[in-house]
C-alpha cells in the first residue's frame, strides 16, 4: 500500500466511523485521525482514534495501520498515553486485538482481511463494526485506572490543553496590535504559544500547590513572580478570553480529579517530556535539565527579550518550566532566576547557568557608559577596555562572569563569534585569571558552550568540536588562547597532531635560523597550509613553522608549483595529509605559475541558486504581508494578465492589461502593489484600502525582493568571476520562480 494509498483508506475508515457514531449504538461521540500524543520516544500521530471525551483525553479505541505483521510495540506505548489497555493493529492480510497494552501477550482475537476489491467494500465496513463492538465491550475492563496513568498520559493531556488555547490567545493578541496595546515586534504566533505555556504552567503549579503541606512555599506564586516581566511586556492592557480560563478550568478539575499532583515523581516525568516537546515548537533550546552538581543556590540567567529570534535561548515560560521541573525532582529552593542581567551582583551563586543571544552591536539606546556601569559594580576592581560597537552580548557576559562565588560553577552558551577577535579578548583573559575552562562543546546552531569554575579542578580542558573530542593541557605555563580554541574545535586530526605534539610550532624569538629561513618562511606562510592556519592566528601570535631543517625544503621555490611540491614532501615527512585551497573555489593551472578559479558545472551552480532561493522561504504577496494588521477595508480588483502603466491623466494613473482592460487608479503605491501582484499568476487581488497601510507592505516586500537577489548574486559570484555570466544566471533562475520579472523590481526601485 502506497503512502497515498494508506491515507485515503484512513479517510474512509474516518468516514465510516462517522457514520457509526450518528447511528448513536456506541458510546463515542467523535473519531480523529492523526491526533498528537506525547509518548518517550517524541511526538506520535496514530491513524485513527475513538474519542469518548476529547477535551479530557478520555479514549475509547484506537486503530494502528502496518505493512508488516511485526510486534506493534510502538503501538502499546502510544495505547498507555491514551490511557487504554487495548488497541487494533491493522494489517494487509488480517486484523489484531491487542490487550494489556504491552504487546507481550498473544493477540486477543483476529479477524482475516477481505481481498480489498471494489464489490468487496461492504466486508470493510462490516469488519470495522466488530471492531466497535470489541472496543465497547472493553471500555471498563480495559481503561487503566488512574493511580497506573503513565506520565506520558498527562503530557498528552497538557498538550492538547496547550493547543486548543493557542488560537484564542492568538486572535486576543491580533486584536491587541490592531489597536495598538500590545508591542509591535511581537508576532501574534510565537507570542501566544509562549504564552499559553505560561498559563498552562500556572495551572499546573496550582495542582502542585494542593498537595504541599501548609507553610510550604508557594510554586505558583513563584513562577508568577518569574513570569511578571514576560507578562508585563506581553499581556500589559489584554484581557484573557473567556474560553481560555473554561479550558483551564477544565483541566485543573481533571487533574485533581486523576491525582497527578499526588505523586511527585510521575508529576516530574510528564513535565519533563512536555518541555522536551514544546522547546523544538518554539525554534529554540530549554535552559539545561541535565544533572548539574549539587548547589545551595544556583542561578537561572534569561535576557530580557520576548521578540521571535533565531538564536538558542530559552523564552521565560521554558525556563519557569525547567524551575518548576527541578523543584519537583527534589530541588526545593536551589533555584533562583533573573529576567534583567543589569540588576545582577555578586551574590555566591554557586552555580549559573546562562545563554546569550547573538546581537551584532548594541542598539542605539543601550551606550557604553551603561555597559560600564554595570561592569564597574560587578568588576570594581578591574578595568575593560572595549572597543566601540561593542556587541551588547560581551557586556552581558563580562557581567555574568562575575556572579558566581569563589568556588562556584558556570555554565555559558556564547555565540560562535566569541572566539574571534576582539570579543575573545576580555573573556580569554577573565578565564586564564580567575576561571578554569574545563569544558567547551559546540551546541545547536554552531554556538558554543563553556563550563567554569572559579577553583582549581584537575584536569585537562576537554574540547569537543567537528572531530570529536580534544584535550588540551591546563597549563599555567602556557594559557588559553582563542587560536588553540578555535584549532581544537575544527583543525582535522592530522593537522591538531602535528601541533599538539610540536612538529609545528612557533620560532623561538631568539633563533639565528629564523632570520636566516625568512625567504622560507614567507613561502611556507603562502602555502595551502599556512593559509589554512593564518585565520586562526591572533595578531601577536606567530606562524607555527615546521623544523628547520624541513623549512629549508622550500629554498629556491621560485613559483607557485615549486611551493607545492615543497609542501607535499613537507606532509609526506610529517605524515599529514595534503590541504585544500583555503577559498571557497577550487583553481586550476593555467600556466606560468598563474592559477585562476575552477567553474562548476552550469547545472550545479543552478541547483545551488534554486536551493539558496528557497532556503528561507519565498515571500508571498500581498497575503504574507496582511498578517500584521487586524481585518483591514479591503478592495478588490480583477485582470487577466501582466498589468503595464500607460500614463497618467490629472493624478490618474492609468494600468492596462494584456486583453485590454483598463484599470485607473490615484494613487502610485495602488499602481505598483498591482503591478506586483499582476505578474504573481493571479486573475484577482484584494489590497488595503488605506494607502499608508498599501504603501508599507508594498515597500516591504519591495526590500524582501531586493534582499533575496543580492543573496543569489552574491552566491553567483562566488563561482564566476565575469559579472555579466553571473547576473545572467541569477535571471535564469529568478525566472523560474513565482516573482515579479527584475525588470519591473529595477523600475520601482527607483520610486520613493
Amino acid at each position: 500500500m502506497t503512502p497515498l494509498e494508506r491515507l485515503h483508506f484512513i479517510r474512509q475508515l474516518h468516514h465510516w466511523s462517522a457514520a457509526l457514531i450518528d447511528v448513536g449504538r456506541y458510546p463515542f461521540r467523535r473519531a480523529e485521525i492523526f491526533p498528537p500524543v506525547v509518548t518517550a520516544s517524541g511526538l506520535v500521530s496514530p491513524p485513527l482514534v475513538l474519542w469518548i471525551n476529547r477535551q479530557s483525553l478520555q479514549a475509547g479505541g484506537v486503530i494502528f495501520l502496518s505493512d508488516t505483521d511485526s510486534e506493534p510495540r510502538d503501538a502499546a506505548r502510544c495505547a498507555r498515553a491514551l490511557g487504554i489497555n487495548y488497541f487494533i493493529f491493522w494489517t494487509p492480510r488480517n486484523l489484531t486485538l491487542w490487550e494489556q497494552a504491552t504487546a507481550a501477550h498473544p493477540p486477543h482475537a483476529v479477524w482475516e482481511c477481505p481481498a480489498p476489491q471494489p464489490q468487496q467494500i461492504d466486508d470493510f465496513q462490516l469488519l470495522l463494526t466488530e471492531v466497535f463492538d470489541q472496543f465497547r465491550q472493553r471500555l471498563i475492563p480495559g481503561a487503566i485506572s488512574d493511580a497506573d496513568l503513565s506520565p506520558d498520559y498527562f503530557a498528552t493531556l497538557c498538550y492538547h490543553t496547550l493547543l486548543s488555547i493557542r488560537q484564542p490567545l492568538r486572535e486576543a493578541l491580533r486584536v491587541a496590535r490592531g489597536a495598538n496595546t500590545s508591542p509591535p515586534n511581537l508576532h501574534p504566533a510565537h507570542a501566544a504559544f509562549s504564552w499559553s505555556i505560561a498559563i498552562l504552567l500556572g495551572a499546573l503549579a496550582r495542582q502542585i500547590d494542593e498537595q504541599r503541606s501548609a507553610g510550604a512555599i508557594s510554586v505558583a506564586e513563584l513562577l508568577a513572580e518569574q513570569l511578571s516581566p514576560f507578562r508585563d511586556a506581553l499581556t500589559t492592557g489584554i484581557a484573557l478570553p473567556d474560553a481560555v480560563q473554561t479550558v483551564i478550568r477544565q483541566l485543573e478539575h481533571r487533574l485533581r480529579q486523576l491525582g497527578w499532583g499526588t505523586d511527585r515523581q510521575r508529576a516530574a516525568a510528564t513535565l519533563e517530556q512536555w518541555i522536551n516537546v514544546c522547546s523544538p515548537l518554539l525554534n529554540r533550546t530549554s535552559a539545561w535539565i541535565e544533572p548539574l552538581p549539587a548547589s545551595e543556590k544556583r542561578l537561572l540567567v534569561n535576557l530580557p527579550t520576548v521578540a521571535p529570534c533565531d538564536i538558542s535561548i530559552a523564552p521565560p515560560p521554558l525556563h519557569a518550566a525547567t524551575t518548576l521541573y527541578r523543584l519537583l525532582d527534589s530541588n526545593d529552593g536551589a533555584c533562583a532566576q533573573s529576567f534583567a542581567w543589569s540588576g545582577l551582583t555578586s551574590e555566591s551563586f554557586t552555580t549559573v547557568v546562562a545563554s546569550l543571544p547573538r546581537q551584532l552591536f548594541s542598539p542605539f539606546n543601550f551606550r557604553a557608559t551603561e555597559g560600564q556601569a554595570v561592569l564597574h559594580r560587578t568588576w570594581p576592581s578591574r578595568r575593560f577596555s572595549l572597543p566601540a560597537q561593542t556587541p551588547a552580548w560581551i557586556y552581558h557576559g563580562l557581567a555574568l562572569l562575575a556572579v558566581p562565588c569563589n568556588d562556584g560553577a558556570f555554565f555559558l552558551e556564547l555565540p560562535e563569534e566569541w572566539l574571534t577577535p576582539p570579543a575573545s579578548a576580555p573573556f580569554i583573559e577573565l578565564i586564564n585569571r580567575h576561571y578554569q575552562l574545563t569544558e567547551l562543546c559546540l551546541a545547536d546552531h554552531r554556538r558554543q558552550r563553556l563550563k567554569l569554575y572559579r577553583t582549581i579542578v584537575a584536569g585537562p580542558v576537554v574540547v569537543t568540536g567537528d572531530h570529536g573530542p580534544r584535550h588540551l593541557p591546563a597549563d599555567a605555563e602556557q594559557p588559553l588562547t582563542a587560536s588553540r580554541l578555535r584549532l581544537a574545535l575544527s583543525a582535522a586530526d592530522d593537522l591538531w597532531e602535528a601541533l599538539a605534539t610540536g612538529k609545528l610550532t612557533p620560532p623561538l624569538e631568539k633563533s639565528d635560523q629564523r632570520h636566516t629561513l625568512a625567504a622560507e618562511t614567507t613561502l611556507f606562510c603562502s602555502s595551502a597550509c599556512g593559509k589554512f592556519l593564518a585565520p586562526f592566528l591572533d595578531d601577536a601570535e606567530l606562524m607555527p613553522l615546521p623544523p628547520f631543517d624541513l623549512l629549508a625544503l622550500f629554498t629556491g621555490a621560485t613559483n607557485t608549483a615549486d611551493i607545492e611540491k615543497a609542501e607535499h614532501e613537507l606532509y609526506r615527512r610529517l605524515d599529514m595529509r595534503p590541504f585544500d585551497w583555503p577559498p571557497l573555489r577550487q583553481h586550476q593551472d593555467v600556466g606560468g605559475g598563474k592559477r585562476r578559479p575552477l567553474r562548476l558545472p552550469r547545472t550545479k551552480i543552478l541547483d545551488e541558486l534554486q536551493l539558496a532561493a528557497h532556503a528561507e522561504g519565498l515571500p508571498r504577496f500581498p497575503h504574507q504581508y496582511l498578517y500584521d494588521y487586524y481585518k483591514p477595508a479591503l478592495k478588490r480588483y480583477t485582470f487577466s494578465g501582466p498589468l503595464e502603466q500607460q500614463g497618467e491623466f490629472f493624478g490618474c494613473i492609468q494600468l492596462q492589461d494584456p486583453h485590454g482592460k483598463r484599470i485607473d487608479v490615484d494613487h502610485l503605491s495602488t499602481a505598483v502593489a498591482l503591478q506586483l501582484a499582476s505578474h504573481l499568476s493571479e486573475k484577482e487581488v484584494s489590497l488595503p484600502e488605506d494607502i499608508a497601510i498599501l504603501a508599507r507592505i508594498v515597500r516591504r516586500y519591495r526590500n524582501d525582493l531586493a534582499t533575496l537577489r543580492n543573496r543569489l548574486q552574491d552566491l553567483a559570484h562566488r563561482h564566476l568571476d565575469d559579472h555579466r555570466q553571473a547576473n545572467r544566471l541569477v535571471a535564469e533562475v529568478w525566472a523560474q520562480l513565482p516573482l515579479p520579472p527584475l525588470k519591473l523590481l529595477d523600475k520601482i526601485n527607483t520610486i520613493d
